[in-house]
């Protein structure tokens, strides 16, 4: 990725260079150093477990660390630790065997399932999921344009669903696993002429994974911006130069428009626009319980109507973040919690992890002040408990 640099590349250009690129070893000659390696020990994979298995989860976890001696290494420890044998003395190595690669984690597909809510993203995802290994055995869909634009308020999965794509893309193996991130102060030079090669590394950085260019509409905002138009013809190129990079343009609703007119070149190269939509209030309250749990802790039936409550106040307003307000008042919640455990004389209270009604009211009194503190338009955080007491 280096070579992409802007002093790389003057100094190829002054001293005329030639530039030699060793291609990365294959999946197919890492499998079979595996399997040899696994024969020399006399040991062998347990049933239903591949060493071309083994290999893409070692690519998935050790990225730019994977190498023979890497390979070598995670099978000798595996073999380590193995305690099971064949009745002619063959050792058998079980996924579990390989810590360091962690085979405990859910794979792509369970966590898109586990996912609350975002069904029709859920389902542009699958698609391609399914265009991704159909490409394995029909080698002319690596010709399609498989770039998006993802459109929706903050809070609703964007990012999250982007880096999931990498991971399903390397799950199905027709991917490394590279996942790049950008934002205008990424990609916009100092200098015209600077930025090209700014463009140029992020796409190099996401060679056969994704590029996601959060809060992208910084490229209408600024008609005149003559930094922002190269860097906007740079992208336009290097997605037909690049064509094993998906790029994931992250922008509200009404930026889309303006976005796709500013370069003829974009809509031949967006294949989808995906809307993420708000959560409704029932996927808010399982998105708090399962962050509560996340962390240990479980919600109080009692505290679904200050969350209601809460919820819907803060839904009116312009920055609402969706998840992300979840995510504040669960963690609000659990240091209410951790402030009523530090109070009890007995430590039997402070065994239970149950987030209690008085906790979440105390978490949403804190939070209105927050927000009254840095100007937010959220409601009165007094006037909240009040009307609550008299509507309960």
């Amino acid at each position: 990725s280096q070579i992409n640099t802007p002093w790389v590349l003057d100094l190829i250009r002054r001293k005329n260079a030639d530039v030699i690129k060793i291609p990365a070893l294959s999946d197919e000659y890492y499998e079979k150093l595996a399997s040899d390696f696994l024969d020399n020990a006399g040991a062998r994979l347990e049933e239903g477990f591949s060493t071309l298995q083994l290999v893409k989860r070692a690519r998935i976890r050790m990225r730019e660390k994977l190498s023979e001696e890497t390979v070598c290494w995670l099978i000798g420890r595996a073999i380590g630790r193995s305690a099971s044998k064949t009745s002619d003395g063959e050792k058998v190595i079980k996924r579990a065997d390989f810590k360091e690669l962690d085979f405990s984690e859910n794979s792509a597909s369970e966590e898109l399932e586990s996912m609350v809510g975002l069904k029709a993203v859920k389902m542009v995802v699958e698609e391609w999921s399914a265009v991704t290994g159909e490409s394995m055995n029909n080698k002319k869909l690596g010709t399609m344009h498989k770039n998006m634009i993802f459109t929706g308020r903050s809070g609703t999965g964007k990012t999250t669903m982007a880096r999931l794509i990498a991971k399903i893309m390397a799950e199905t193996g027709v991917s490394n696993g590279n996942f790049s991130e950008c934002s205008r102060s990424d990609l916009i030079g100092k200098y015209l002429g600077h930025t090209a090669p700014k463009v140029a590394a992020k796409f190099e950085a996401a060679r056969n994974g994704v590029l996601f260019v959060d809060e992208a509409g910084f490229f209408v905002k600024d008609r005149n911006d003559s930094f922002l138009e190269e860097a906007l013809k740079e992208f336009v190129r290097y997605m037909e130069i690049y064509p094993d990079v998906m790029v994931v343009f992250a922008m509200y609703d009404n930026e889309v428009d303006a976005f796709l007119e500013k370069d003829i070149g974009l809509k031949s190269r967006i294949s989808e626009i995906v809307r993420f939509d708000d959560y409704t209030l029932d996927e808010l309250w399982s998105i708090e319980r399962k962050m509560l749990s996340d962390m240990g802790y479980s919600m109080d039936q009692g505290g679904r109507e200050i969350f209601d409550i809460y919820m819907n106040s803060r839904m009116k307003n312009q920055d609402f973040g969706n998840a992300r307000e979840s995510r504040r008042l669960a963690e609000a919640c659990v240091k209410a919690v951790c402030v009523r455990h530090m109070k009890l004389k007995s430590s039997k209270g402070r065994q239970d992890m149950k987030v209690k009604k008085c906790d979440m009211e105390r978490a949403v009194q804190r939070l209105g002040m927050d927000d009254k503190k840095s100007g937010s338009s959220g409601h009165n955080p007094i006037g909240f408990i009040h009307n609550l007491q008299e509507t309960g």
